[in-house]
């Protein structure tokens, strides 16, 4: 299972992903993380960028969750940073 958020930037984003080589995601991409859902609120610390196309194909559409059961912070931002194509850094 995994969870996942929409491009916050609306811009191209770069990480770096587990495997140590730089993901670039484009303005639609998405950010997930993996989740064994017999600890869901235990997220892998790995963040990769999966195109949406092929997000929903393997996934399905996104499904946003209703407001009472989003948790602050969101489970995705803990220490993870982004870079948007003009040298920005966006903490996420």
């Amino acid at each position: 299972m995994v969870r996942a958020f929409e491009n916050p930037t609306g811009e191209t984003i770069r990480i770096v992903a587990p495997w140590g080589e730089e993901q670039v995601g484009g303005p639609d991409c998405m950010i997930v993380s993996a989740y064994d859902p017999e600890k869901p609120s235990v997220l892998s610390e790995d963040r990769y960028i999966v195109g949406r196309q092929e997000f929903e194909e393997t996934y399905g559409a996104p499904v946003e969750l209703p407001a009472e059961r989003v948790r602050e912070p969101h489970p995705l931002t803990n220490n993870a940073s982004i870079e948007i194509d003009d040298g920005l850094s966006v903490s996420l």
